[in-house]
């Protein structure tokens, strides 16, 4: 599901989406043992896009922290380079969810461009 029609996003914001979101859903078909998976990415009305790729699966383990489990880390880097944040969150209903926040230039732009002319 794809709804932030209103701005663009640079291509370095692209790439490091695209990448959390390759790395969530290969972690979807290594560990979760899930049979669906679905990925969102929404903007709200200040701009802060989120997306989320949610699963059915296991959900996440104490041990998913560990050395072995660098991709978090990856993840967690590539949401810093975009001055955001990401979440990694078992669902009530079962299964994981991984949830990136983050405000795109545009829309901080757009905000920096407003704030000046008010």
């Amino acid at each position: 599901e794809y709804s932030i029609n209103d701005f663009s996003l640079t291509p370095n914001e692209d790439i490091h989406i695209l990448q959390i979101v390759r790395e969530a859903l290969s972690n979807v078909l290594r560990h979760s043992h899930a049979s669906r998976a679905e990925v969102r990415l929404a903007a709200d009305e200040t701009g802060t896009v989120e997306v989320t790729i949610g699963d059915n699966g296991a959900g996440f383990t104490e041990g998913d922290s560990g050395s072995s489990h660098y991709g978090k880390t990856i993840m967690q880097e590539r949401a810093s380079t975009l001055s955001g944040a990401v979440e990694f969150i078992n669902q009530p209903q079962g299964g994981a969810l991984v949830r990136l926040s983050f405000t795109p230039d545009a829309a901080r732009h757009h905000s920096d461009t407003t704030e000046h002319t008010t």
